[in-house]
């Protein structure tokens, strides 16, 4: 079937065409770029003075720790850490999972503020893959502080996953 055929005039066949080569190429644009530049459609705040990343349940985030991703904090200790928050609602169980192969992931999950109450954390160790299970006791927002084990500042990609359970 055609567009005539279904009563769609031409211009209206030739704006959805374009925009979804657009899409494909922000798409593969994405797929292609460094992180920093694949993840600027990812909102942000700023919340006690910290750049926090908005991001939701369900979600496949990739970022980089670096000087030079202004999404990143020096952290206390001297690492250097972005801050992500998403909401759930009471009851909700979800995992949190961030994986890099350029150092080992560490993962902190608060809630109330980017730097608040500790809920849980996750230290890879030796490995690329740092994992948070959790049921939330109250509606979100939660924080989750990404950055590497160890002190000192250490830069490379990775992955952040938002699952639900």
């Amino acid at each position: 079937m055609n567009a005539r055929m279904l009563g769609i005039k031409g211009s209206t066949v030739k704006r959805a065409l374009a925009t979804a080569a657009l899409g494909v190429g922000a798409l593969a644009m994405a797929l292609a770029g460094p992180a920093e530049v694949a993840r600027a459609a990812l909102p942000t705040t700023t919340i006690d003075g910290t750049t926090v990343t908005i991001t939701t349940l369900g979600s496949h985030n990739w970022s980089r720790l670096s000087p030079t991703n202004a999404d990143t904090t020096v952290l206390r200790d001297g690492s250097r850490g972005e801050v992500w928050t998403f909401d759930v609602d009471p009851g909700d169980c979800f995992a949190v999972a961030m994986e890099s192969d350029h150092f080992v992931p560490y993962l902190s999950l608060r809630r109330g503020a980017p730097f608040g109450t500790e809920l849980a954390k996750s230290d890879a160790k030796s490995d690329t893959l740092a994992v948070i299970h959790g049921t939330a006791g109250s509606a979100g927002p939660y924080f989750v502080i990404a950055t590497s084990s160890g002190a000192g500042e250490q830069a490379g990609d990775y992955t952040l996953d938002i699952d639900p359970c």
